[in-house]
């Protein structure tokens, strides 16, 4: 991603020099002008995508503390409580800590994704997001974050931890949300794994490293 910078900032300079190049003809201005937007508009794209995968690179390892999912499941629904304008958050917590070994703030980021996730795919449309702090079969600590818009298209479902991997149009996003959340997932000695999705709705679950059993 670095070494492409540089090759990138001097292809913007040549688009410059050719918007000059046309200058006091405007037959050709006009056409070089046409010429240089659509080569603009493939430049910013690509720097886009190179800071996005230069993000994903520079992912910081988890400083993990022991936390109380219930608590910090609860705090994030009252803190972006009005972070989305067609999302309501509901939680369903046990009265009992839930304790694990977590990063508190990347585990508001993956819970910010998938809400985010939701909200698009929502569109005008009111959407209800439920998070629910229980544990696997086998007693792990883990949330679960289910929706009601509409469902992630099976033709991508498969590969949706991929990089690059969307619904949306390139202008939107990279693709990069998902699989980010899901590396700090497994950072955590966990994993973020798609339950279920259909047209009534979409499951996701964060699983964690086996914390305190009570």
């Amino acid at each position: 991603a670095h070494e492409l910078r540089t090759p990138l900032t001097a292809a913007r300079l040549e688009t410059s020099r050719l918007r000059r190049t046309g200058a006091g003809d405007p037959q050709g201005e006009e056409l070089i002008s046409t010429i240089a937007d659509s080569i603009a508009e493939d430049l910013d794209r690509l720097a886009s995508m190179i800071s996005g995968f230069a993000s994903f690179a520079r992912l910081p390892k988890p400083t993990l503390e022991t936390t109380d999912l219930a608590e910090i499941t609860a705090d994030f629904a009252e803190t972006f409580a009005d972070a989305w304008s067609n999302i309501t958050l509901h939680t369903e917590v046990p009265n009992d800590p839930v304790l694990t070994p977590a990063d508190r703030k990347l585990l508001r980021d993956v819970l910010a994704n998938l809400c985010e996730n939701s909200s698009r795919a929502a569109a005008d449309t009111p959407c209800s997001v439920h998070l629910t702090v229980a544990r696997t079969g086998d007693g792990d600590p883990a949330i679960v974050v289910h929706d009601n818009a509409p469902g992630i298209p099976e033709a991508i479902a498969d590969r949706l931890f991929e990089p690059y991997t969307s619904t949306r149009e390139s202008s939107e996003g990279l693709g990069l949300g998902l699989a980010i959340s899901r590396k700090i997932m497994l950072d955590h000695g966990g994993d973020l794994e798609l339950l279920a999705t259909s047209t009534a709705g979409t499951t996701f679950r964060m699983t964690f490293a086996s914390g305190d059993r009570k």
